[in-house]
């Protein structure tokens, strides 16, 4: 019997109301349906208002027992001012250009979020052995084409060390959005905080670039993914991600192809 490892993390509450019935319906029915067993595992933080001035959410409040929407198997809840009084962010903000020029705030949200990627990782790393492959997906994603399974197992059976990635949103590097791969290397993609000083010395544009960086380094295949999603904000605006781009109809009609076609019709709970 196959088995998968599915991990969320960051803000999981953040929008969680909006997106559950789409990851129901194109993550976990669809793994139901291909017979494969799963077990979930969630890193959060205990936040109750999201403030992200690049989302224009300013003061959303949210709940942080949604996660229980979830029913992960095991899970860590942070405390968001532990983290942010006990990390050492000015080791980067002081040093380092910010890629996004806001004042860091981008930068910061980057950091808690590769630390939310470190911590849910510990949680299933000693049993890895038992997962055929291991997805890393934002809660806060509205998926619309349905999760490949046939796909990545089929490319799985060719290749080792891979990482699936979705072909948009790459900004010279690779889509941080989600992550599937080998159990090995999603270990490796989900602590690559570790590696955000090298990167930043180096090369230091954007977290797309850092994944890709990441991946050199440990020589991981990336390989596209047939999938479509948009972010959903915690103020329930939807957020325009680049395969809505007419520019882009050629590789959102391969994604449909290959992956399964578009469903946005889900209500929030």
């Amino acid at each position: 019997m196959t088995r998968v490892c599915i991990c969320f993390y960051g803000m999981v509450q953040r929008s969680l109301k909006y997106t559950l019935r789409s990851i129901e319906h194109n993550i976990f029915q669809i793994l139901k349906n291909n017979r494969i067993e799963y077990d979930i595992y969630l890193h959060t933080y205990d936040a109750s208002i999201s403030n992200s001035s690049r989302s224009s959410e300013y003061n959303v409040p949210i709940d942080v027992n949604d996660y229980k929407l979830l029913q992960p198997t095991s899970y860590i809840i942070e405390s968001y001012d532990d983290f942010n009084n006990n990390f050492n962010f000015k080791a980067f903000t002081e040093q380092y250009k910010d890629p996004w020029n806001n004042n860091y705030e981008s930068f910061i949200n980057w950091i808690r979020e590769m630390n939310s990627h470190s911590e849910v990782t510990k949680l299933w790393e000693n049993k890895k052995d038992i997962y055929n492959f291991c997805l890393y997906l934002r809660a806060d994603l509205m998926y619309v084409t349905p999760l490949p399974v046939q796909y990545i197992m089929n490319n799985l059976c060719n290749h080792n060390n891979v990482l699936f990635t979705v072909p948009w949103g790459k900004y010279q590097g690779l889509n941080d959005l989600i992550g599937i791969g080998n159990c090995d290397v999603m270990i490796v993609w989900g602590k690559r905080l570790q590696y955000l000083h090298e990167y930043l010395a180096t090369i230091g544009n954007n977290s797309e670039q850092h994944v890709k960086y990441v991946c050199d380094k440990h020589n991981v295949i990336n390989i596209d993914l047939p999938m479509l999603f948009y972010r959903m904000r915690a103020n329930g605006f939807k957020s325009y991600e680049a395969w809505k781009d007419p520019l882009f109809n050629d590789l959102k009609d391969q994604c449909i192809r290959d992956g399964g076609e578009i469903n946005d019709n889900f209500e929030p709970i």
